[in-house]
């Protein structure tokens, strides 16, 4: 292709114009013939740069990217006429076998049945090409139509089952697109159907469930780590018939409200695999044994043909005995120790940093790791003074030396220290906050015992201990003693800092940590690893915040069970469509691409024409263009035609 200058003069004015096209030459037998292709208004660039722009809008036409885009002059005249060009396209006429002309009463013209369309248009895809409904076994044609509204609408409208039902009937186009492809008018069914199809649902989770792993593996192949983490949402009303409503530690400092907790098993592009809903007080430890009971039974001969994949947990859930459990079962694990490990540890982190290597991370921070101690899990452990001298073998060699809470395995495990330069400034602060608050208790106890308040040594040692243990975190970096006088009674305190268990703390400031038997892998790679934990943790962000899953209203539990199990299937749309962005490397979160979708709509025009009748025009509005390249980027285009009838004659 090329571009073309073309003149043309104005009769009367005498004026000349200068219009420019993007041409092409194609052959008819023995004729080479020139088509345009694009018309460019309001070009501005220099004659030499035409070859470059016509050969970076031939390959975006393509769908691709050419070299010279990192010119800002041609990629920004690039972006205005592809604009332009997505403009005219989109405001061409429909065709029609025969022409619909008629007079129209400018004055009757109205807009009518306005419907939300364009997240529509993304949650039935997905949810399509998942194929949740083959998984929907049992399920009327009519139950299927329902199912998929309110998992879609969950990911694009989300609320509770009542609000579900009044989406779906008053504000979204959704019940347009399921009739147009079922036959089904769902909007035409009340809240008790929506509640029915819900708790019908929750009863084959693990089917429906299993079906997705493999729908998920099928359609994006990968997938080698299982990131498992539990959490917990809180309910509002007094929940006193629902057995899985009880007090506990909640994530979201509601502890005034009754608790349910979710434990979410998801693979490192953010797929779900697992979820299972328990009671608010549950102990995260006590859940993997579920979980690992559940994968092997889905899993035989299906989702791990060649080996299990690496098992990453935080340390809530990392407790000796879950880790003896994963060795038991065959799967690789790696893990942020528990316990003391890295006061274990503590000269290997206060070993100057050239002894660690730094990795850069996405934000531009850095981290900075190294190998800790070595041995096989039948040998003699490495002494700890070994770490601080650098006295270890190789960076792949296997350790567990002197983990307080390491399971006794006769696998090798490789442990490495990681220090978080910008969580080491947030610890240092936050100590420092406490310190301060524990030298301000202490010094007004000290004026308490020097004006008599208290003279019994025993009872100042009863309120230095309670102040240790109200401020243990930094009590033990000081050392505080009674003074007494001449008969024995307390006089004063005398108080003074530990210099070295200060060092010690300061030496931990942003420092933890990891542990794995999984054998092969740098001190790099064990730490990118770990970081893909986050992938869970923004699935339970994303649950949170976009899903609907919080607050719970519903007071019984088979209820409140298929709530959750709603808004886990729903991120199982979400995370197909932040997969789908990522290959495109369109950075933007998923609720923020159905927000921009948001006002693409479905509406009714309404007018009345010269004889009198009244028409109504069903129609979908015109993307713009940002809309037009999501909907191209994720391949999903309207299915719903543009429809005329007359409705009435006046």
């Amino acid at each position: 292709m090329f571009i073309r200058a073309k003149e043309t003069k104005n009769r009367i004015t005498g004026t000349t114009y200068v219009k420019h096209q993007l041409v092409r030459s194609v052959r008819y037998g023995d004729k080479v013939r020139q088509e345009i292709v694009m018309e460019l208004p309001g070009l501005d660039i220099e004659k030499a740069d035409f070859k470059k722009l016509a050969n970076v809008l031939t390959l975006r036409l393509a769908g691709r990217e050419s070299l010279f885009e990192a010119d800002d002059k041609i990629r920004t005249a690039a972006d205005l006429m592809m604009e332009n060009y997505q403009l005219i396209r989109d405001l061409r006429p429909v065709k029609a076998d025969e022409p619909t002309l008629t007079p129209v009463d400018l004055s009757s013209v109205g807009l009518r049945d306005v419907r939300s369309l364009g997240k529509e248009l993304v949650a039935t895809s997905f949810y399509e090409r998942l194929g949740i409904n083959e998984a929907l076994i049992g399920l009327s044609q009519k139950e299927q139509a329902i199912a998929k509204a309110i998992i879609c609408a969950r990911l694009i409208g989300p609320g509770s089952d009542l609000a579900t039902h009044r989406y779906l009937r008053d504000t979204s186009a959704l019940g347009e697109l399921i009739e147009a492809t079922s036959g089904i008018d769902v909007t035409s069914f009340g809240k008790d159907a929506i509640y029915e199809v819900t708790d019908t649902i929750y009863e084959q989770k693990d089917s429906i469930e299993a079906h997705l792993a493999r729908s998920t593996q099928r359609l994006y192949p990968g997938g080698r780590l299982l990131l498992f983490d539990l959490t917990n949402v809180y309910l509002e009303g007094s929940a006193l018939g629902n057995e899985l409503a009880a007090y506990g530690h909640s994530k979201e400092k509601r502890n005034d409200c009754a608790l349910i907790s979710l434990a979410l098993l998801v693979d490192d592009r953010g797929f779900p695999v697992y979820s299972h809903i328990y009671a608010g007080n549950q102990s995260e430890p006590a859940t993997l044994s579920d979980v690992l009971d559940t994968l092997d039974v889905r899993t035989k001969g299906t989702l791990f043909v060649a080996e299990h994949p690496i098992v990453v947990m935080d340390r809530g859930i990392a407790t000796a005995a879950n880790i003896a459990l994963l060795v038991e079962r065959n799967y690789p694990y790696l893990v942020i120790t528990r316990g003391d490990s890295a006061k274990v540890h503590v000269d290997a982190f206060k070993a100057e940093m050239d002894t660690f290597t730094p990795i850069d991370k996405a934000d531009g921070t850095q981290v900075w790791v190294k190998t800790l101690t070595t041995r096989d899990e039948n040998a003699d452990p490495v002494s700890a003074d070994a770490v601080s001298t650098g006295k270890t073998s190789t960076d792949t060699a296997v350790t567990d030396a002197a983990s307080t809470d390491a399971a006794s395995t006769d696998t090798a495990v490789t442990e490495i220290a990681v220090i978080s330069l910008m969580r080491a400034a947030k610890e240092r602060s936050i100590n420092e906050g406490r310190t301060k608050r524990y030298l301000a208790d202490l010094t007004r106890l000290c004026l308490a015992v020097e004006a008599g308040t208290y003279r019994v040594p025993k009872t100042v040692e009863r309120r230095i201990g309670r102040l240790a243990n109200k401020h243990r975190q930094v009590a033990r970096n000081y050392e505080v003693n009674v003074v007494l006088d001449a008969d024995g009674k307390a006089a004063s305190l005398s108080y003074q800092p530990k210099p070295e268990a200060i060092k010690n703390t300061e030496a931990l400031y942003g420092a933890y940590v990891i542990e794995t038997n999984k054998e092969g892998l740098s001190k790099e790679e064990i730490w990118h690893l770990y970081v893909t934990l986050t992938r869970v943790e923004e699935a339970f962000r994303a649950l949170k915040s976009d899903l609907g899953l919080r607050p719970v209203y519903h007071q019984l539990a088979r209820r409140t069970s298929a709530h959750l199990f709603i808004s886990v299937l729903a991120y199982h749309l979400y995370g197909a469509i932040a997969y789908e962005l990522s290959t495109k490397s369109d950075t933007r979160r998923p609720s923020t691409i159905l927000e921009r979708l948001a006002t693409h709509m479905r509406a009714t025009v309404t007018l009345t024409d010269g004889e009198r009748k009244v028409h109504h025009l069903r129609v979908s509005t015109t993307p713009d263009p940002d809309q037009r390249q999501i909907f191209d980027s994720l391949g999903i285009s309207d299915p719903l035609p543009r429809r005329a009838k007359v409705v009435a004659s006046l």
